[in-house]
This record gives structure tokens, sequence and C-alpha cells, in this order.
């Protein structure tokens, strides 16, 4: 989710279909840095082209390798994938 800058307020969805992503970058460690960098330029791109086969390859992958990676992703599940942006 994204703040939304017309309205602080609000918070934005995605306009896409995440379950239409497929795999095409894996990202090794999802840490703060990536979380807001990489994931917030990707989310960008597919809102824009959101019905564009070319995009929807392009979805991120995080391998984690320390033990509390599992927590992370356990997190993460629970909000259907999704995090806020500020």
């Amino acid at each position: 989710l994204f703040a939304n800058k017309n309205n602080e307020n609000k918070l934005l969805a995605p306009r896409y279909d995440p379950s239409l992503l497929s795999a095409g970058i894996v990202h090794v460690g999802l840490g703060n840095f990536h979380k807001s960098h990489l994931s917030a330029y990707m989310n960008d791109l597919f809102n824009r082209n959101s019905n564009c086969a070319d995009t929807q390859q392009w979805g991120i992958v995080g391998a984690g390798m320390m033990s509390f990676d599992a927590d992370k992703r356990a997190l993460l599940q629970g909000q259907d994938y999704l995090q806020t942006l500020v």
C-alpha cells in the first residue's frame, strides 16, 4: 500500500492483480532498503502498465537465507504480501 500523494489520509492498493505476475526477479534478502527502492519502483511500473504482458513477467521473488527471514515471510503473508511504504 502506498500513501496517496493527493490525500494523505488514504492508502492506495495496487491497481494490478498481483496473482498475474510471474517471477522475473530474485532478490536475496528483503530488508528495508529493498522495500523502499526496488519494490516501490516495480509497483509504480505495474500500476502504470497493469494489463501489459511485458511487465507481468517481472514479479519479485524474495529469497531469505537467514533464520529470521521466516518471520518476515510470515508477517508479509498475513498481509497478503502487501506493505506500506512511507
